[in-house]
């Protein structure tokens, strides 16, 4: 869907891109972004379109969410680097690629011949 037909069902329901990223808990710019794309996600055209129809049908579509408890949240603005780096500190390091290499066995011989003598394989010298 043309991110002006988004907008213009949003319109239709009462809401305005910043309404629209509360429901969702998202913010308004990562709504806004679209515009420059002048398509929306299929999943954001989908509601814009049920809330639009919705308003022309009479429906309030931000009272029947509030029925259903669904409500607008804001999105927290502040930095999550300490979340993040608490990730980080939580997290126990991995085994590196050759350690997981010998640990399943690839790379033994399995005894089968791969290449008939004197003839290169891609990326091999004999």
């Amino acid at each position: 869907m043309l991110y002006a037909e988004f907008r213009r069902h949003l319109g239709k329901a009462g809401m305005t891109i910043n309404d629209f990223a509360a429901y969702l808990c998202i913010r308004p710019a990562s709504v806004s972004n679209y515009s420059k794309s002048g398509s929306v996600p299929r999943t954001y055209a989908i509601i814009a379109i049920l809330l639009g129809e919705a308003a022309d049908r009479g429906v309030n579509g931000v009272q029947l969410l509030g029925n259903y408890g669904v409500t607008p949240r804001t999105v927290p603005t502040g930095s999550n680097v300490k979340q993040l780096d608490m990730f980080r500190a939580s997290r126990v390091p991995s085994a590196s690629a050759e350690e997981r290499k010998k640990q399943s066995g690839i790379g033994k011989d399995s005894g089968v011949n791969h290449g008939a003598a004197g003839v290169h394989q891609a990326g091999r010298r004999p």
